[in-house]
This record gives C-alpha cells, structure tokens and sequence, in this order.
C-alpha cells in the first residue's frame, strides 16, 4: 500500500510539472532544424534549487510529436539524484533513469547535457558524462515517420533557457568544461616537463659521478714502468766522456 501511495504521487507531481511548461515556438523550430540534420545536444545551465524544497520533481522540458502521439518528457528528481524521462508511445510510458551524483534538494547544478546521437541519449552533468541509454526510435527516425506537414513542439520551463547544438564540444565550450580540460592538460604537460627535466638532470648526475669516480681511480691506480736489461737508469748528473 505504501508503494502504491508513493508511486501515485511520484505520477501527481509529474503531472503538475508538466503542466507548468510551455510552448516554444521558436526553440521547437531551432530543434527540428538539429534533429533533421541528424545529432542533436540540449544544454542548461545554473539550475536552481526551487524556493519550495518540498517540491522535489520539476519538469525541465518536453519533445512533442504530435501527429505520432509520442513524447519525451525530461524530469529533474533531486530527492533521488537523478534525471527521469518518461517516453510516451501510443498512451504506454516507460521510464528511463539518468544517474545525478552529488546533487540535493539545495544544491546548483551548473551545467545539464543530453547528447543525441542516433538512438542514444547520454547526460552530461557538471562537464562529465553521466550515465546513457538507448531509445527504441531515434529523433531523426520519429521525424522522418511524420510524413505531411512534420511538427515538432518544444515545452520548457520558462526560467531554464535551452541551448541547441549539432555537436557536444560546442555545448561544453558554452559551460566553460573546455577550461577545465585546458587547466588539466596544461597541468599534466608541466607535470611532464618537470618529469623529463629531472631525468635529464639525473642522467646527468650520474655520468658526471661516473666520470669523477673513473678520474679518481686512475689517480690511485700507480703506474708500473716496465724495466728493461739492456737499457741502464742513469741516476744523477750525466757528463760527456
């Protein structure tokens, strides 16, 4: 009973989320024209925790193919780390769950990607991928099915601007990730550097000391004159005959 009491309202409070976005004429044409061409990338940002912590599912937006009767629908669930769509198909809905880790009820999420690229959706939160699942049908596929007259409409929450793009690097390049990247690669090339500079002084060291330790022993090392019969040591003075 209790299950049955929380899944009832977990679908209350999807319903009101919905019915708190709106139509965007001109987001829904600027999606279409990346969903035809093929991959597609919606970004957020700065997402805000709501004033009312009670509310802990917000709906963020949903794509709407009306004359197919098919919908995706993206949720925000804070109270369980994690973003949920729901694909309606023909009235059945299966949900799918993208993992949000570190994030609570009062926490800033500073960047949101999903990654459209054919029948894959992946999530980028805070500049790192997520989690990622598979659609039965693509966007690109649902477009083409609308045979006359191909609508897509875009509803959105109105305080969270959406971001399209063809490819994912523009999308992180608008969040700031690519800094991040650049700070890191630049940090692991100074590493590498300081790496091979000691090397170098190490190989250099050694070949000195090699060198010093060599000189020394030929300091030591006394140096035998052989002596022959033959040939007298002439010791002193010597004068003409």
């Amino acid at each position: 009973m209790n299950w049955l009491y929380l899944l009832t309202i977990a679908a209350f409070l999807a319903v009101s989320s919905v019915n708190s976005l709106s139509l965007d004429p001109v987001a829904s044409t600027e999606l279409e024209q990346h969903i035809k061409k093929g991959d597609c990338v919606i970004s957020m940002r700065h997402i805000r925790p709501r004033r009312k912590l009670h509310i802990s599912i917000e709906a963020l937006f949903m794509i709407d193919f009306p004359t197919l009767k098919h919908k995706l629908s993206f949720f925000l669930d804070r109270m369980n780390q994690r973003v949920t769509l729901d694909v309606t198909a023909n009235g059945a809905t299966v949900s799918k769950h993208f993992e949000l880790p570190n994030t609570n009820e009062t926490s800033t999420i500073r960047s949101l990607a999903l990654h459209f690229h054919k029948n894959r959706i992946a999530m980028l939160v805070d500049c790192k991928e997520s989690s990622t699942h598979e659609l039965d049908v693509s966007l690109t596929e649902l477009y083409a099915q609308m045979d006359t007259d191909p609508v897509i409409k875009l509803f959105r929450e109105r305080k969270y601007p959406l971001y399209f793009d063809g490819q994912l690097e523009p999308a992180l390049q608008r969040t700031n990730c690519q800094k991040g990247v650049h700070k890191r690669n630049k940090v692991h090339m100074m590493r590498t550097q300081v790496a091979e500079k000691n090397k170098k002084r190490d190989v250099r060291n050694w070949y000195n000391n090699d060198s010093n330790d060599k000189h020394h022993e030929e300091e030591r090392t006394p140096i035998e004159v052989e002596q022959r019969g033959d040939i007298p040591i002439m010791h002193g003075d010597c004068e003409d005959a």
